[in-house]
C-alpha cells in the first residue's frame, strides 16, 4: 500500500489547494497594480447613473487641445477633501479628473504648513478651501463652497425658506476658468461706481467664474475703459450728471464703431433719477414708479413682490440648459416702452402676465393698461460701410441679480443674464455643461465605506475562499481513507475466494489439471482501488 503523503489523491489536493493560493496572490498583486496605475493615469470609471465624478465631452475637449500648462492649487488638505463627505468627494474627484490631462497638474496646499505660499501672489489675499487656477498668462481665484449649488424652498406653513445642496457645478467653474487663462481674447467688463452703495459681488463673481475679465472702474473720476466691452450700473440709486452721462454716450458710440453693451439694474429704493430718465426715453426705455406684484399664487414665488417674469419678445432662453425654471424678479420697478427717434429699436425681454399690478409707495395697487416690462433691451444702430451696433439693457430689479439669486439653482436668472451677455457681445468660446445633481441617485463612498469594502475584498473574502479550499481538502482527505479501508478489505476477500476454491479445497495435487485461465497473467490487484483514485 501506498503512503498516504505519497498517493495520487494526496498529489491532487496539493495542487488544488496551491492553485487556490496562487489565484489569491495574483488577485491581490493585480489589485495593486491596477490601484497605482489608476492613481497616476486616472483609470478609473464612473457608474453613477448622472456621471457625477466623470467630465463632460466639451471639457475634455477643451483639455485635450491645451498647447500650454495649467496649474490648479487646491488650498486645503486633500484627504480632508476627498473624504469629510459626499460632496467634498464629488470635488475632489472632479479635480482629480482635470489632473489626469497631460497640460493640467493638480496639487493640494496647506497654508498652515507651507506658509510662504501666498507669498507669489502678492495681488490675491489667500484663505483656506479657496482653488488657484493659472497660466503664464493670467490667475483666477475660485471658492470650494462655491462649486456646490444650492436650492431654496420654501416652508409653507411657516412661511420661512431653507437652503440646500442641490448639484456640483464644479466643472463649470474650473472648465471656464481654464479657458479663462488660456484665452488669447477676453471679454471684458468695467462695473462702474459712484452711484450705488449696493455690492456687485454677486454679478462680479458670476461673470468672472464664466471667463469674463471683470474690473471696477469710479464713473465719477475715471474714462470709461475703450476696451470693455460691458459696463454695468448694479442698483443704481443717484442720479447722474450731465458731464457723466456723456461718458455714457461716447463709449457707446465708440468713435462710429459702436459695439457696446451698457447694463443698468435699478434700485427700488431710489427717487425719481430725472437726468438718467432722459437719458433712458433717448434710448426709447421709460422707468416706472413702484413695485410690480402678481396677485395669482402660480405667477409669484414666496410673495407678490416677487414675480416670476415671462420671456418676451425676443429670446434669449433658448441655449439655457434649465430653461424651465422661473425666472425671479423681486422688488422690481415696473419698466415700459416709449417712442423715441433715431435708430433706436427696443425690445421687452422679460414681461409680467396681463394680470400683474402696479404697487405704489401709499401700498394701492393699480392695475394698469400699459403691459408691464421686468427688462428691456434697445439697440442703437448705425449705418455707415458696415452696420455697427451698441445695445442698452435696463433691468428694473437688482436684487434680480443679487449674489442669493444667482447662486440658487431653483432659478433661472444667472444662466439667462450670462446668455443674453455672450449674445450681445457675439461671445463664441463658452461652455454649456449640465449641472451635476445630487438628488439623482449617486454611488459616492465615504472613507469608512471605502476602507471597509477593501478589508472585504482583500482580506476577508480571500480568506474564506482559502478556509473553504482546505475544508474541501480535508473532506476529500477523509473520503478517501475510507476507500482505501474498503479496498483492502475486498484484497482479502478476494484471496479467502481462491485459496478456498473448489468448496474450500486446500492444495491441488500434483499433476492435476490446471483451471481454465491458468497461465494468463493477472492483473495486479490494487486496479480496482485506482477506481476511487480520482483521475
Amino acid at each position: 500500500m501506498q503512503s498516504k503523503f505519497k498517493g495520487k489523491h494526496f498529489r491532487y489536493s496539493v495542487y488544488a489547494a496551491a492553485m487556490i493560493v496562487l489565484a489569491i496572490v495574483i488577485a491581490l498583486v493585480l489589485n495593486a497594480v491596477v490601484s497605482r496605475l489608476s492613481d497616476r493615469y486616472n483609470w478609473s470609471a464612473d457608474l453613477s447613473d448622472n456621471k457625477l465624478y466623470g467630465l463632460s465631452e466639451q471639457t475634455q475637449t477643451i483639455l485635450n487641445g491645451l498647447d500650454r500648462q495649467v496649474r490648479i492649487h487646491v488650498l486645503t488638505d486633500e484627504t480632508a477633501l476627498a473624504t469629510s463627505n459626499e460632496y467634498m468627494a464629488q470635488l475632489y474627484q472632479t479635480l482629480q479628473a482635470y489632473g489626469a490631462y497631460p497640460h493640467v497638474e493638480v496639487d493640494y496646499v496647506d497654508l498652515t504648513l507651507q506658509p510662504t505660499f501666498a507669498k507669489q501672489y502678492p495681488d490675491l489675499t489667500l484663505s483656506d478651501n479657496e482653488v488657484i487656477v493659472e497660466s503664464e498668462e493670467r490667475v483666477q481665484l475660485l471658492e470650494l463652497t462655491q462649486m456646490l449649488q444650492t436650492t431654496t424652498s420654501l416652508n409653507e406653513s411657516s412661511y420661512t425658506t431653507s437652503t440646500t445642496i442641490s448639484g456640483s457645478v464644479a466643472e463649470q467653474k474650473l472648465t471656464n476658468a481654464v479657458m479663462f487663462v488660456t484665452a488669447q481674447k477676453l471679454v471684458t467688463v468695467s462695473v462702474l461706481t459712484g452711484f450705488s452703495d449696493r455690492d456687485p459681488a454677486g454679478i462680479e463673481q458670476l461673470l468672472t467664474d464664466n471667463s469674463f475679465q471683470v474690473k471696477q472702474q469710479s464713473l465719477i473720476t475715471d474714462e470709461i475703459d475703450p476696451e470693455a466691452d460691458i459696463a454695468v450700473l448694479y442698483g443704481l440709486q443717484r442720479d447722474i450728471s450731465e458731464p457723466v452721462l456723456q461718458k455714457l454716450d461716447t463709449w457707446l458710440d465708440n468713435d462710429g464703431q459702436q459695439g457696446k453693451t451698457f447694463l443698468i439694474f435699478a434700485d427700488e429704493s431710489a427717487p425719481q433719477l430725472q437726468t438718467v430718465d432722459a437719458f433712458l426715453r433717448e434710448w426709447g426705455i421709460e422707468a416706472g414708479s413702484g413695485l410690480a406684484v402678481e396677485q395669482e399664487n402660480s405667477k409669484y414665488y414666496f410673495y407678490p413682490y416677487y414675480p416670476v417674469a415671462q420671456f418676451g419678445e425676443a429670446d434669449y432662453s433658448e441655449r439655457c440648459a434649465q430653461r424651465n425654471n422661473p425666472i425671479v424678479m423681486p422688488f422690481t420697478k415696473p419698466v415700459y416702452s416709449c417712442a423715441t427717434t433715431g435708430n433706436y429699436q427696443v425690445t421687452p425681454l422679460l414681461t409680467f402676465s396681463d394680470s400683474a399690478s402696479v404697487l405704489d409707495a401709499d401700498g394701492a395697487v393699480t392695475q394698469t393698461e400699459t403691459a408691464i416690462s421686468a427688462i428691456q433691451l434697445s439697440c442703437h444702430t448705425n449705418y455707415g460701410t458696415q452696420t455697427n451696433r451698441s445695445y442698452l439693457v435696463y433691468s428694473g430689479s437688482w436684487q434680480a441679480f443679487s449674489a442669493s439669486i444667482l447662486t440658487d439653482s431653483t432659478f433661472l436668472n444667472a444662466e439667462y443674464l450670462l446668455n443674453l451677455l455672450n449674445s450681445l457681445t457675439n461671445r463664441e468660446n463658452v461652455v454649456d455643461i449640465v449641472t451635476k445633481d445630487f438628488s439623482e441617485p449617486a454611488h459616492a463612498l465615504t472613507s469608512q465605506q471605502v476602507t471597509t469594502r477593501i478589508i472585504v475584498f482583500a482580506a476577508v473574502l480571500p480568506l474564506c475562499i482559502l478556509c473553504a479550499g482546505l475544508l474541501a481538502f480535508l473532506r476529500r482527505r477523509s473520503g478517501h481513507a475510507g476507500c482505501e479501508k474498503v479496498v483492502i478489505h475486498e484484497k482479502e476477500n478476494a484471496c479467502a475466494t481462491r485459496d478456498g476454491h473448489s468448496g474450500g479445497g486446500g492444495l491441488r495435487r500434483a499433476g492435476a489439471a490446471a483451471p481454465a485461465g491458468a497461465g494468463k497473467p493477472r492483473e495486479p490487484e490494487d486496479r480496482r482501488a485506482d477506481a476511487f483514485e480520482p483521475q
